[in-house]
C-alpha cells in the first residue's frame, strides 16, 4: 500500500537521522527530530481515520502508559491557585516565594519551576510515543519487520565492525557538527565582541591597562 510504504520510508529516514543531534551543537537538531516524529505520527493518525479505523488504538497498553506519562507532564504546566499548589507541592511554593519575582499571574503558579522546559519535554514525549505506535503498527506486517530489523542489524554491525560503516557514520556526525558550528559561530563570536555586556567592559579595562603601562614606561 502506498500509505504504508510512505510511513515505512519516513520511519527509516527518522532512524537514519536520529544519531545526528549527538553530533550537533545546536538544539534545533533535536527539535527537528521531534518535529519529524510528530509529523509522522500525525500522518499515521490521519491515514487510519481515512481507512475507517479509530484514530488511535485506544486499547493498546503502550498508548495507555504513554498517555499517562504525557498527562503527567501536561499537569505540571497548568497554572493552579496558590492553596491548591501548596497542597500538591509545598516545596515548589516555598522555592517560588524565596526566589521568584512577582508575575502577572497573581497567585496562580505551575507545579513545574521551569514550565518552558517541561512543555518542550512533554511535546517530545508525545512525538516519540506516536513514533512508537507507528512502529508497532508497521511491524504487524512481515515485510516491514524484515526491513526495520535489517536496518537495525546493519547499525549494530557497523558499531562492532568499523570497516563496515562506523567510520562513515562518524564522518557524517562530524560533518553535521561542523556545519552546525559554522551556522552558529557568528552568534557566539558576537557575544565576545566589544559592546556586548561584560565582554565590552573587560575590553575597555584591558585597553586602559595597556595605555597606563605605556605611559609609565
Amino acid at each position: 500500500m502506498p500509505f504504508e510504504r510512505t510511513l515505512l520510508y519516513g520511519l527509516i529516514l527518522i532512524l537514519v537521522a536520529a544519531p545526528l543531534p549527538f553530533g550537533a551543537v545546536q538544539t534545533e537538531a533535536t527539535a527537528l527530530l521531534a518535529a519529524a516524529c510528530l509529523g509522522l505520527g500525525v500522518v499515521w493518525v490521519i491515514g487510519r481515520s481515512r481507512h475507517g479505523l479509530p484514530a488511535l488504538p485506544w486499547n493498546d497498553p503502550v498508548l495507555i502508559a504513554g498517555a499517562l506519562f504525557v498527562l503527567l507532564g501536561a499537569a505540571q504546566i497548568v497554572p493552579l491557585p496558590r492553596p491548591v499548589l501548596r497542597n500538591v507541592s509545598p516545596e515548589a511554593v516555598a522555592l517560588r516565594d524565596r526566589y521568584e519575582p512577582a508575575t502577572s499571574l497573581g497567585g496562580w503558579r505551575t507545579i513545574s519551576l521551569y514550565p518552558w522546559a517541561t512543555r518542550q519535554a512533554t511535546l517530545r514525549s508525545l512525538a516519540y510515543l506516536l513514533t512508537i505506535l507507528v512502529t508497532i503498527d508497521l511491524c504487524s506486517v512481515r515485510a516491514n519487520r524484515r526491513a526495520l530489523s535489517g536496518l537495525v542489524l546493519r547499525f549494530n554491525q557497523s558499531s562492532h565492525f568499523p570497516e563496515h560503516g562506523q567510520v562513515l557514520a562518524l564522518k557524517r556526525l562530524n560533518l553535521f557538527g561542523v556545519t552546525s558550528s559554522l551556522r552558529s559561530g557568528h552568534r557566539r563570536w558576537n557575544r565576545f565582541q566589544p559592546g556586548h555586556g561584560e565582554s565590552a567592559a573587560a575590553g575597555d579595562e584591558s585597553r586602559r591597562t595597556v595605555a597606563h603601562s605605556a605611559t609609565t614606561r
